[in-house]
């Protein structure tokens, strides 16, 4: 069927997670308040990875459960 998970990119929590960043990004762009949209945007792009190894680590998820 093609859906066959080769890699972590091929997650779809991994690329809605893409999805959001990227709009966290557009969103906060054009903030004057740096220190806030820095740490916002940096916070958008770190959380899946962490909590994805979190996860697999602590055996609450297994990547063959995708």
């Amino acid at each position: 069927m093609g859906n066959k998970i080769e890699k972590f990119e091929d997650l779809l929590i991994w690329q809605n997670a893409v999805e959001i960043a990227v709009t966290v990004y557009n969103l906060f762009k054009n903030s004057k308040d740096f220190g806030f949209r820095d740490q916002i945007q940096r916070s958008s792009v770190s959380f899946l990875p962490i909590s994805l190894k979190d996860m697999i680590v602590n055996r609450t998820m297994n990547l063959s459960d995708f």
